[in-house]
């Protein structure tokens, strides 16, 4: 199997459909459209989804791009607005109210700095950080839903897959566009990143806001 086969074997759409269960759908080599047509790959009847909303498709490069197909409420990447770009694992797609994730076996999320986490009350120089003021509250089906992930996984499954299991199912059950795991030391800068979705410093140098 070539690199390309493998990639294009591997990369999948996980979401949760509107009877509320989780979904995972593999992209493949044609236009991949999320819409609220019934012709569509993923349909979502909803009327803040466009009848052919977003289309997702092979680059030349080999990646996937996605492109916004004029839909009247848009399409969001890790919770910027985009026409276009090319999707990169663990990328957190809005449209309307709904929150899919892109999965790619070929490659990870990209590693956070300790400056990206800094707990302290002044942001780091040159960032958009936003902290999270409130904890989220796990309902008890949440819980019952992440606590089936070992079983899934497998006993011999690193902390560090589990977490990015955990936190992939939790995104996407509360609908947000971004978020992170990190384990804290003694020290109020002790932070480790463990895993995170949505979260890539920007083309002007600042870091994406978390909310």
């Amino acid at each position: 199997m070539t690199g390309r086969d493998y990639a294009t074997a591997m990369s999948q759409i996980r979401y949760f459909d509107q009877a509320g269960n989780l979904q995972t759908v593999n992209i493949g080599e044609g236009p991949f459209v999320i819409g609220r047509n019934n012709t569509c790959q993923i349909t979502f009847i909803d009327d803040m989804v466009s009848r052919e909303h977003t289309r997702i498709e092979r680059d030349s490069g080999g990646g996937y791009r996605i492109r916004d197909l004029g839909s009247r409420n848009k399409t969001f990447i890790n919770g910027q607005i985009i026409n276009e770009t090319i999707l990169q694992p663990g990328d957190l797609i809005r449209i309307g109210d709904h929150v899919l994730e892109f999965l790619a076996e070929t490659g990870g999320p990209q590693r956070l700095s300790l400056e990206f986490l800094t707990p302290d009350r002044q942001a780091p120089e040159g960032s958009d950080w936003i902290k999270i003021k409130t904890p989220a509250t796990l309902t008890l089906p949440q819980i019952e839903r992440l606590s089936g992930l070992t079983a899934d996984l497998g006993l011999t499954a690193r902390p560090e897959d589990i977490a990015d299991a955990a936190l992939g199912r939790l995104l996407l059950d509360l609908q947000a566009d971004r978020g992170f795991v990190a384990l804290r030391g003694e020290g109020k800068k002790d932070l480790r990143p463990v895993t995170h979705r949505g979260l890539t410093p920007s083309p002007t140098g600042g870091l994406t806001p978390v909310s």
